[in-house]
């Protein structure tokens, strides 16, 4: 079987934020962005998830399975769907998972910041790229 593992983190600033990836598996990829709008550093976890998911899906051959990696505990408990969290949060976890749906299996696992390491260094890099601009 094949496996798609994806390491997500996002960088919160005032005004702006930055997202980051690092996919390996079946998909190799990488990348950032800077988010120009002043959302919450859960939101920019969110994107970062959302955005490779999206660029794995685009690129993957089979979708057989996902696995996400994030130091966000919240977030996971957020789109694996705690029955006690804020309903305004359905839009978004709806979001993830129509993407998730994508692939035959997935899962989310929290995970240290060591793990995540990459993608936390290119959320930074987005996160500073942003505030210079």
């Amino acid at each position: 079987m094949s496996e798609i593992i994806c390491r997500t983190d996002g960088a919160c600033g005032t005004f702006c934020a930055g997202i980051g990836y690092h996919i390996t598996g079946e998909v190799e990829a990488s990348g950032h962005r800077v988010v120009d709008e002043n959302i919450t550093s859960m939101e920019s976890e969110l994107f970062a998830l959302l955005e490779a998911l999206r660029v794995a899906s685009l690129e993957s051959s089979d979708r057989k399975r996902i696995v996400i990696y994030t130091d966000c505990r919240p977030l996971k408990r957020k789109i694996c769907g705690n029955p006690n969290e804020r309903d305004d949060w359905e839009s978004y976890r709806q979001s993830a998972l129509w993407l998730l749906e994508k692939f035959e299996s997935w899962d989310i696992f929290h995970c240290s910041r060591e793990t995540t390491r990459e993608a936390h260094e290119l959320a930074r890099v987005a996160l500073t790229e942003g505030r210079n601009s």
